[in-house]
């Protein structure tokens, strides 16, 4: 259960979420309408993405909501005008806030009481992605890019990518909001980020690039000064288990 004074991100590998699947049957674990989403991809490695995405999701917020934690199914979920998911029932989850995420190999989902929240993630690519940098990037962030060395080029790239996306998914906006107009300056340490360019969507937002390993990067948005807190979920034994890492407050 998390405190209306804390975010917390849970993150999993796909492959670590399957021996709770098999062991309960995923029809005991998600919906008719997650099994129905789920079927639409063609290939198997996306529906299987897709599948322990939904799963994730259903047992983070069961857990945040209250504790013994909810059951997964028990969730039932409407959409807001701009199609952004929120919890209808039970009752006692109604509060939380949410923002999912997935990529090759990795599924997360940040969670937060009475307040929006913002999270992506993305698997690194081994090489710049030079068509994209004039669509998604500002002058600034392409020249601090550019400045860097070539192997670290592309780690900078897709940063940036996940702090602009958090942020969308935190506003609630899509793509309507073109990339390179939102512009960000990431800290020496690369933990934490701010807004650089002068944006009509600046609120009191803060942003945190988080340690999910050396293939992945994430980024996550959320209002004000809050603490966090990083789960990595897996199945042990008889039981899902929560290994949590510290994070400092995210800090412009």
């Amino acid at each position: 259960m998390i405190a209306p004074s804390t975010a917390a991100v849970f993150v999993a590998r796909p492959a670590e979420l399957a021996a709770g699947a098999s062991r309960f049957g995923i029809a005991r674990l998600l919906d008719d309408e997650d099994l129905q989403q789920t079927q639409r991809f063609r290939h198997a490695q996306h529906r299987a993405l897709a599948t322990a995405s939904r799963l994730l999701q259903r047992i983070a917020l069961g857990w945040a909501a209250t504790l013994p934690p909810l059951p997964a199914r028990s969730l039932r979920f409407v959409r807001d005008v701009r199609g952004r998911p929120w919890v209808a029932e039970p009752a006692v989850a109604r509060s939380l806030g949410f923002s999912v995420a997935n990529t090759e190999a990795m599924v997360a989902c940040a969670v937060i009481r009475d307040a929006a929240i913002g999270l992506d993630i993305e698997h690194l690519r081994d090489e710049l992605p030079h068509e994209l940098l004039t669509s998604c990037l500002t002058a600034d962030e392409r020249a601090v890019l550019v400045g860097l060395p070539p192997a670290q080029q592309a780690a900078r790239f897709f940063a940036l990518w996940t702090l602009k996306e958090c942020y969308l998914k935190a506003l609630g906006r899509g793509l309507d909001v073109p990339l390179d107009t939102l512009g960000f300056a990431i800290n020496s340490a690369g933990s934490s980020a701010s807004l650089s360019s002068a944006s009509p969507l600046d609120v009191d937002w803060r942003f945190q690039l988080l340690d999910v390993g050396p293939r992945h990067v994430a980024a996550l948005c959320v209002p004000g000064d809050l603490p966090l807190r990083q789960y990595w979920v897996s199945w042990v034994g008889e039981s899902w288990q929560f290994s949590a890492t510290e994070q400092p407050a995210p800090a412009l």
